[in-house]
C-alpha cells in the first residue's frame, strides 16, 4: 500500500490520486501510514457481520467516495460475489507466485516445498474465484540454491511493489486512451439491436453482438468509457431505458428510473444505485451486453462465438 501511495504522490501513476484507504483492523500499520502521508482512511470492522454485509459497506465507502479502481493490499479474506460484481474489472490484487501455480495462503512456502526453480508474483484481477482473475502482469524470480522460504518470501516481496506500481500505471494508460477506433465499436455497441431495422430483422442482441465482434472488446474498456459517448447522444439513454422495458423478463439486468437503479434479474436483491442517469445507463449497458457475451461463450462451450 505505501508503495502505491508514495508512487502516486511522486508522479510515477500519473494522473491519479489515492482515495481513501480501508481497513477491517483498527490497528492495521497501513492506516497509520497513510495517515502520515495525509491519505484519508476509514476502518469497517466486520463485527460478526456476514461477509455481505460487511462488504455492502465498503462499497458504499467507495462509491462515495468517487473511486475508480479498488486495489487489494494485504486484505486476507475472500471477497463476496455481489461486491465483485458492483465493480467489475475494477478490483485488482498482487500475489506471489505465477499464478494459477500456488493459489492462496502461503503462496511462497508452497513453491519453495514443490522444489520449484523459478516462482514469482502476478497482479490480476480479482473475480469471485480465488486468485482465478485476468492476468495483468507477471515477475519471474529464481529460486536460488541457499533461499529458505523466508528469504525467497523477501525477495519476492521487493518485486511485489513495483510490480504493483508498474500495472496500475499501465491500466491508467489503457483506461485513460480510448482509441478511435474503440470508440466508433463502441457506439455501434450501444446502437446495436436497439434500431427499428435490427428489431424488424428479429434480431437478437446476443446475435448482434457477434455482428459488431464485441468479443474481441469486451475486456478493452469499461462501463466509464460509454459515457462521453451517451453525453454526445442523448437519444441513447431513451433507447437504452425502452430496452430494458421491453426485455425485463430475459435475463440479464434492468433499468429503473425512479428510484434511479440497475438491478439483477436472477437476484432481485442485488441493485445498484446511482446519482446521474448517465452512469446508470453506462453501467447498465456494460453488464447488460457482458450478460450476454458469456451466455453465448457458455453456449459455445467456452469458446468465442464467431
Amino acid at each position: 500500500m505505501v508503495a502505491l501511495v508514495d508512487a502516486v504522490k511522486s508522479g510515477e501513476i500519473p494522473n491519479s490520486e489515492v482515495a481513501i484507504v480501508i481497513s477491517d483492523k483498527p490497528d492495521a500499520p497501513g492506516l497509520e501510514k497513510a495517515r502520515t502521508r495525509g491519505i484519508e482512511t476509514a476502518v469497517i470492522e466486520r463485527r460478526g457481520r456476514t461477509r455481505e454485509e460487511h462488504d455492502s459497506e465498503i462499497a458504499a465507502k467507495l462509491k462515495e467516495k468517487g473511486v475508480d479502481l479498488i486495489c487489494l493490499a494485504g486484505y486476507m479474506r475472500l471477497l463476496s460475489p455481489p461486491f465483485v460484481r458492483e465493480f467489475p474489472d475494477r478490483i485488482i490484487n498482487i500475489h506471489p507466485s505465477l499464478l494459477p501455480a500456488f493459489p492462496g495462503l502461503d503462496a511462497q512456502t508452497q513453491a519453495f516445498d514443490h522444489g520449484v526453480k523459478i516462482t514469482g508474483c502476478t497482479v490480476h484481477f480479482v473475480n469471485e474465484d480465488l486468485d482465478a482473475g485476468r492476468i495483468i502482469l507477471q515477475r519471474a524470480i529464481e529460486v536460488k540454491d541457499g533461499d529458505t522460504a523466508e528469504t525467497l518470501a523477501e525477495r519476492i516481496l521487493e518485486q511485489e511493489h513495483k510490480l504493483y506500481v508498474e500495472a496500475i500505471r499501465k491500466l491508467g494508460v489503457e483506461r485513460s486512451r480510448t482509441p478511435p477506433e474503440l470508440s466508433h465499436q463502441l457506439f455501434k455497441i450501444l446502437k446495436v439491436g436497439l434500431d427499428t431495422s435490427m428489431r424488424g430483422e428479429g434480431i437478437s442482441l446476443r446475435d448482434a453482438l457477434k455482428r459488431v465482434n464485441y468479443f474481441a472488446l469486451q475486456d478493452r474498456f469499461n462501463a466509464s468509457d460509454l459515457l462521453p459517448l451517451i453525453h454526445q447522444n442523448p437519444s441513447l439513454i431513451e433507447e437504452w431505458v425502452m430496452y430494458s422495458d421491453d426485455k425485463r423478463t430475459d435475463g440479464g439486468w434492468w433499468l429503473s428510473e425512479d428510484p434511479l437503479f440497475i438491478g439483477n434479474l436472477k437476484s432481485r436483491s442485488e441493485k445498484l444505485f446511482f446519482d446521474s442517469i448517465e452512469q446508470a445507463v453506462a453501467e447498465y449497458v456494460k453488464r447488460e451486453l457482458d450478460f450476454w457475451a458469456n451466455l453465448n461463450r457458455r453456449l459455445a462451450g467456452g469458446r468465442v462465438p464467431l
